[in-house]
């Protein structure tokens, strides 16, 4: 009979000890090196009483959860959230940054876009758990309306994107989706000032943005997103930076190590 390896090695403790110096319930904590070897979904819960139900994946979970919460990489560079803001999150995942802004625009409201219909899902979940009035559309921004294939690399659903990677990449189509333009979805969603426009959407953002016309980007005062390869060689964090400039938005690009990666940030002079 081959064993597998024991959950409780000095890496987990000390990743565990992390989540717990962040935030995460004590239970969390203790359960998770357990609970992240199994393939069910399970809930992270936080000690200000913030709970999410997630997919097995915990580790990706965990990523996700410290960028937004504790680092607040989408809240750098000036970017803020005031209490009546209107918030739009493409790419919204199991509703990490969803709820994060719904935390601070009490008087306001967040729409959150998620293509997958299982993700989508889940932030429907995390939002009534919370007690968060989030309003979730699954569909796919993009740079028109119609139809598109969802496809997940590795067999990660949280990772959905509409490019087909090359054939090096393990990938398998999920679903056939809507997609919608940012004009069509401020129109679908009576979006006439957006205070922030959050993006996360696996190199969709260069459509999203470069062929949405002026009055839309006009409707849009705050953006943070995170930028990935394009799905043409012309699509590039330059050109995007230099498009936004040019629409009179202040842009500041955080690079990440991995190349073609990084986090960009705008926001219109007050």
């Amino acid at each position: 009979m081959r064993l597998r390896p024991s959950p409780f090695t000095k890496s987990n403790f000390l990743h565990a000890k992390k989540m717990y110096q962040q935030g995460m319930s004590l239970g969390s904590v203790l359960t998770w090196p357990i609970r992240s070897r199994t393939e069910r979904p399970y809930v992270f819960k936080l000690r200000d009483g913030t709970s999410f139900l997630t997919p097995h994946d915990g580790v990706n979970f965990q990523l996700l959860w410290r960028e937004i919460w504790v680092e607040e990489v989408y809240a750098k560079a000036g970017i803020h959230i005031a209490p009546e803001a209107t918030v739009v999150d493409i790419g919204a995942n199991i509703g990490l940054f969803s709820i994060w802004a719904a935390t601070r625009c009490e008087r306001g409201r967040v729409i959150a876009v998620e293509p997958s219909p299982r993700m989508a899902d889940l932030v429907r979940q995390n939002a009534a758990r919370n007690r968060k009035s989030i309003t979730v559309l699954q569909v796919a921004c993009g740079g028109a309306e119609g139809k598109a294939v969802l496809y997940t690399p590795y067999g990660d659903e949280a990772r959905n994107t509409l490019d087909a990677p090359d054939s090096s990449v393990p990938v398998r189509a999920l679903a056939d989706v809507e997609l919608v333009s940012l004009k069509e979805l401020f129109n679908r969603s009576n979006v006439e000032k957006c205070d922030l426009l959050k993006v996360d959407c696996e190199g969709s953002e260069y459509d999203i943005l470069l062929k949405s016309p002026v009055e839309v980007l006009d409707r849009v005062q705050q953006i943070a997103l995170e930028y990935h390869p394009g799905f043409n060689e012309s699509d590039t964090p330059g050109k995007l930076e230099g498009f936004l400039k040019d629409r009179g938005f202040q842009v500041c690009c955080q690079p990440l190590d991995t190349p073609g990666f990084g986090y960009m940030y705008a926001r219109k002079p007050s």
